[in-house]
């Protein structure tokens, strides 16, 4: 019966298709596992970057527009998830152990604009520019 847990064939090129850098050695995902990735690509690294740049330059325009993209990449995000969940490919990565669901993902995003928007308005007038 244990082989029945192990990753096969097709499952393994499910994985592959979804997750690029998983193999059946990493065990199975986590719920961080898309925070992680999304941390570490280079979506992620740029927005990063534009974070420490808004607070260094702290310019009210640069707060808003990471707040606008990091909405934008939630909602597209959240939109290919459910457009591949209906194809059910997600639900038979998550079978197979190389996904989990991003919803933490997406809080983290959606906290991150709310930050950045709060942080928008409420920048010194001096520094409003």
């Amino acid at each position: 019966m244990a082989w029945l847990a192990m990753a096969s064939q097709a499952g393994a090129e499910v994985c592959d298709k979804v997750v690029r850098s998983w193999t059946p050695d990493d065990g199975p995902a986590t719920i961080i596992s898309p925070l992680y990735y999304f941390i570490w690509s280079p979506v992620g690294l740029i927005f990063i970057l534009l974070c420490a740049l808004s607070v260094v330059i702290r310019r009210r325009w640069l707060y808003f527009l990471n707040a606008s993209l990091l909405l934008i990449f939630a909602f597209l995000h959240a939109v290919n998830w459910i457009d591949n969940e209906i194809g059910n490919i997600n639900r038979a990565a998550i079978e197979e152990g190389c996904l989990a669901e991003p919803w933490l993902l997406f809080a983290f995003l959606f906290l991150a604009s709310i930050v950045f928007t709060i942080a928008a308005i409420r920048t010194p007038k001096q520094m409003r520019k």
